[in-house]
């Protein structure tokens, strides 16, 4: 019979940086390592459990099913549940580990941050160079930039080319310019970063992915990237 290791969900794999904006909604990307450690755990013959307090319904039981799917990380979980089952280990980002000393309890309750909260533990974040971007295709950044009206997690999804069409000083001519691709068909000219965009690994604070983008949107739901960098290009 498999050891069973059981993860907390909201702080430890979901990173939870945007906080509880309820059970069926998960804005966040994975804690960043996490779905190769699960990976390493899984394969060594554990069985995984993850739990969370969303599963008390079968829609949100069924919105971190999907989560887990749409970020790679289900092939690893042999299960998802509310109740914490038997298990050789527990790893939660609320958890105080008892050391055999009760009396130390109360201190230890009453200084207790969580890990993301703790700034000695939490590196500083500093936009990337253009340089790590590029080398971060697949894995979740946080794109902010108010000349293009955006505030919002993305996944860099290669190289592309921006082709610029002028009329003048002559019909035909066009330019090509650099840029970095994102996975929801965005293309952003790296010769604009750092003057109109920038990316982080989190959200820098104070600044959070509010899921209201209807104004970033043409009526047909497609960015309007492309056109705004045409015009100022």
């Amino acid at each position: 019979m498999a050891k069973t290791v059981v993860f907390d969900f909201d702080g430890v794999i979901h990173s939870y940086t945007s906080g509880w904006q309820g059970e069926t909604t998960i804005p966040d990307p994975p804690v960043p390592g996490i779905r190769e450690s699960m990976r390493e755990i899984h394969n060594a013959g554990y069985e995984v459990v993850v739990v969370s307090t969303r599963c008390a319904t079968a829609k949100g039981k069924g919105a971190i099913e999907a989560w887990l799917y749409n970020n790679g990380l289900s092939e690893y979980i042999d299960k998802v549940c509310k109740e914490k089952p038997p298990a050789i280990a527990y790893i939660d980002d609320r958890a105080i580990c008892f050391d055999g000393h009760p009396e130390n309890l109360l201190k230890k309750i009453q200084s207790f941050k969580p890990w993301y909260k703790m700034p000695t533990l939490t590196p500083q974040n500093e936009p990337l160079t253009i340089e790590e971007l590029r080398e971060m295709d697949g894995e979740p950044v946080y794109i902010i930039s108010e000349f293009y009206r955006i505030s919002e997690w993305n996944i860099p999804n290669g190289i592309g080319e921006i082709v610029i069409a002028y009329d003048v000083p002559c019909a035909g001519m066009k330019e090509v310019i650099p840029s970095i691709k994102f996975i929801d068909g965005k293309e952003l000219a790296v010769e604009k970063y750092g003057s109109s965009w920038l990316a982080y690994r989190r959200p820098p604070e104070g600044d959070e992915d509010t899921s209201n983008h209807s104004q970033r949107r043409n009526d047909n739901g497609c960015c309007s990237i492309h056109q705004r960098a045409e015009q100022d290009v």
